[in-house]
């Protein structure tokens, strides 16, 4: 993960960049995470443009807009969890979309439950068992096969003012 300060230009953050900064945000860190990391790194990037622009020796890396990725507006259906996933792609939303964001979510029973922390679960997957299902409650987890694998839920939440039945192995997720 990183944090760039580029030339504004016609293009959508397609300027020169000016400085960079680059830190790790290994698993199991979230986007929360990741936020605290880069709150500090914003006053030290605008201190080192600043010090560049006092200077009058202004970097101006030319971006491969080859490498450059565009990513489309977020919107709320994008936290839908596919339990026919893989644990990692799973895991992987749950983590980018975790507080200070929405957060992802899947159903039971019609109701809809927001998944705040995840982690690969060390049990082993089912055979024939279906994606969604809940494959066992333990040590305060709630472990559900997904596309490859199993994931432990470690913090549910149900939408607010609802109230759910308790979860028992065999029930399914995204029903």
């Amino acid at each position: 993960m990183g944090l760039t300060a580029h030339v504004v230009d016609d293009g959508m953050d397609t300027g020169d960049i000016i400085a960079q900064f680059a830190f790790d945000l290994a698993p199991p860190r979230d986007v929360g995470d990741a936020l605290e990391l880069l709150y500090p790194l914003y006053g030290e990037i605008s201190r080192t443009v600043a010090r560049h622009f006092r200077t009058g020796n202004v970097p101006r890396i030319r971006q491969d807009h080859s490498q450059a990725t565009v990513f489309p507006r977020r919107k709320p259906e994008d936290g839908l969890i596919d339990w026919h996933m893989s644990v990692r792609s799973v895991w992987n939303l749950i983590r980018a979309v975790a507080h200070p964001y929405p957060g992802a979510f899947t159903t039971m029973h019609g109701q809809r439950l927001t998944v705040w922390k995840g982690a690969p679960s060390p049990h082993a997957s089912g055979r024939g068992v279906v994606a969604g299902a809940i494959v066992d409650i333990a040590d305060g987890a709630v472990h559900v096969q997904c596309g490859d694998g199993v994931l432990m839920l470690l913090r549910i939440q149900p939408a607010k003012g609802i109230s759910i039945a308790p979860m028992r192995a065999g029930d399914v997720l995204g029903t």
